[in-house]
């Protein structure tokens, strides 16, 4: 099946969908537009888009947003080279703790703003030499309770102090695997 060159908000207010039986089939290497593709569902828990031909892409403004039970989303290998706006992409995706973007090269997009907004459960994120989000605000949340020290440790032990300073002052130098500082008193 080929999706249209203009997917906004294809699946958008499906409000009961849990799963979506062979999305990963579905042929989008023509789609230009993926705003709202996602948008508002609060019930589905995993996409894996890993194949997803996502090379024509422009837009995907507001993608996942609204989806706060998804735990499972897998699109590290898109090519995401013509993007030009990714702003509230993950907003409230507050169920996923780990984001692979290692394949994807962010240099062309000049829309960021909270992209990762409200994403509270996020402990991981696995970045790559093009993984980039110095352009624009990204509001990847602080941490700082009880188990995290509010810090992001990186493979070769990068250390940054808050979320924040981990956005603006990664440069893809080192890549790989990013994860928040746990406290001592983790049993």
């Amino acid at each position: 099946m080929r999706a249209n060159v203009n997917s906004r908000s294809v699946f958008e207010g499906l409000t009961e969908l849990t799963t979506i039986e062979g999305i990963e089939k579905l042929d989008v290497s023509s789609v230009i537009n993926m705003r709202g593709m996602f948008y508002n569902l609060p019930k589905l828990k995993t996409l894996d888009l890993s194949k997803w031909d996502t090379s024509n892409v422009t837009s995907m403004y507001d993608m996942f947003t609204g989806a706060v039970a998804l735990t499972e989303l897998k699109l590290a290998n898109w090519n995401v080279q013509k993007v030009t706006t990714t702003e509230r992409m993950f907003e409230h995706v507050k169920s996923l703790e780990k984001l692979d973007l290692s394949q994807w090269n962010t240099r062309n997009v000049t829309g960021m703003f909270k992209m990762f907004n409200g994403m509270t459960s996020l402990e991981v994120l696995v970045l790559g030499k093009d993984s980039l989000f110095q352009k624009g605000d990204v509001c990847l949340g602080e941490r700082k309770d009880s188990l995290y020290t509010g810090s992001w440790v990186g493979p070769n032990s990068e250390f940054y102090r808050s979320s924040t300073e981990f956005m603006r002052n990664y440069n893809g130098a080192n890549v790989g695997l990013f994860a928040r500082e746990q406290t001592a008193e983790l049993p």
